[in-house]
């Protein structure tokens, strides 16, 4: 399977492709290189990167002009743009505290939402200001954000759909050894 040779084992997704060159380079056609890199993820790639592959020289220079990379590529394009947008829902999606997804949010008295445990830990030392303002908290009651909660399951839930996807993509192409 594709990811699963020996010779596919890289740590980023410029090494994959560039690991794949001979085997994308050996009489394929364009529309099997297309349907073949379908998993990657393109976003992950810098803007550089992207630029050179259909250039002259480049890994995917040869198939420059078949529709099907063509598509492959505009579709890369536009993944950098949701990328950033999805790391931008998912700033709104982490605990200042933390930096991490939450779990439990809550709202404290300052009206911004934090991680249930890292808020509380904080009310536990004595501190009883506002992590981001350094202003006093009238008190430390504090209210489930639920809405958040769902939004954070949705996404988390949205990001496993796509790995899985991703994988059984590659699954379904066989690389020769």
């Amino acid at each position: 399977k594709l990811l699963a040779c020996d010779e596919v084992n890289t740590l980023s997704e410029e090494q994959t492709i560039l690991a794949l060159t001979p085997w994308l380079t050996a009489g394929r056609t364009g529309a099997e290189v297309a349907e073949a890199l379908q998993g990657v993820r393109w976003a992950w790639l810098p803007t550089q990167v992207l630029m050179q592959l259909p250039a002259p020289g480049g890994v995917l220079a040869d198939f420059a002009a078949d529709p099907s990379i063509a598509s492959l590529l505009e579709t890369a394009y536009s993944s950098r743009s949701t990328l950033k947008r999805a790391r931008e829902d998912e700033s709104e999606m982490t605990c200042p505290i933390t930096q991490e997804l939450f779990v439990d949010p809550v709202i404290a008295a300052d009206g911004n939402t934090y991680e249930r445990s890292a808020i509380e830990t904080v009310f536990a030392s004595g501190n009883q200001r506002s992590p981001l303002t350094n202003e006093p908290l009238t008190c430390t009651r504090l209210m489930s954000n639920r809405n958040l909660r769902k939004l954070v399951r949705v996404y988390q839930e949205r990001l496993d759909f796509a790995g899985s996807r991703k994988r059984m993509r590659f699954e379904a192409f066989d690389m020769p050894r």
